[in-house]
């Protein structure tokens, strides 16, 4: 028995040095849209910035850049967007960046494991499905090699017990994807996390729901 509980205590402190903890680093992804098979052409960007419990996320395209970025730990933020010269900004605390972000309406989402395997930026992935309340679907694929250490950053994803490197979600005839084209565990500059104070409209979250 005594023999048993060495080798399992080896095997799994082998199997936590072999994880990576993601404190701070960039994941840049590409993202790509279809409507009834056919590729938006729209170019689309993506970026997400770590740094503690900072976050930041970038989306970019070639009518303009949305931008939100969000302290876990302190529960403030914003969202910026600049589309030609419209440029508009809402703060968020943390009922409101719990509301902008969630995909099902006063509960988490229940992912169910498919089994199905693959390799993205060289780490094994698993893939995860949840169904939404208008029987559209999301389809994740996240790596156990990874670990975030804010999973405040991406709650939803929290349970998965890894890093999310692709989102597949399938909506009736459109299908939106973000898959990782690159990681990087580079320190961030803390700078990439300030809200600006300048340039922009300001308006209340509960406003920014009705702007276009």
């Amino acid at each position: 028995m005594r023999s048993f509980l060495l080798i399992l205590s080896l095997l799994i402190g082998s199997w936590a040095l072999a994880q990576k903890r993601f404190s701070e680093g960039v994941i840049s992804f590409q993202v790509e849209t279809e409507v009834n098979g056919v590729k938006d052409d729209l170019s689309l960007n993506g970026v997400c910035f770590f740094k503690g419990a900072h976050y930041r996320s970038n989306l970019t395209s070639n009518r303009g850049t949305s931008s939100t970025i969000f302290d876990t730990r302190e529960g403030m933020g914003a969202v910026f967007h600049e589309f030609g010269s419209q440029k508009v900004l809402i703060h968020l605390n943390r009922d409101q960046w719990t509301d902008k972000n969630r995909l099902l309406k006063n509960k988490e989402l229940v992912f169910s494991f498919t089994g199905d395997t693959t390799h993205l930026l060289g780490y094994n992935c698993q893939k995860a499905v949840a169904l939404l309340e208008d029987s559209s679907q999301v389809e994740i694929m996240f790596t156990k090699e990874i670990v975030p250490e804010n999973t405040d950053a991406e709650w939803q994803f929290q349970q998965l017990g890894g890093l999310v490197l692709s989102v597949k979600m399938v909506k009736k005839e459109a299908t939106v994807v973000f898959k990782a084209s690159a990681l990087s565990f580079d320190p961030v500059p803390i700078q990439k996390f300030d809200i600006p104070n300048a340039g922009y409209r300001i308006l209340e979250y509960g406003e920014s729901k009705k702007w276009k």
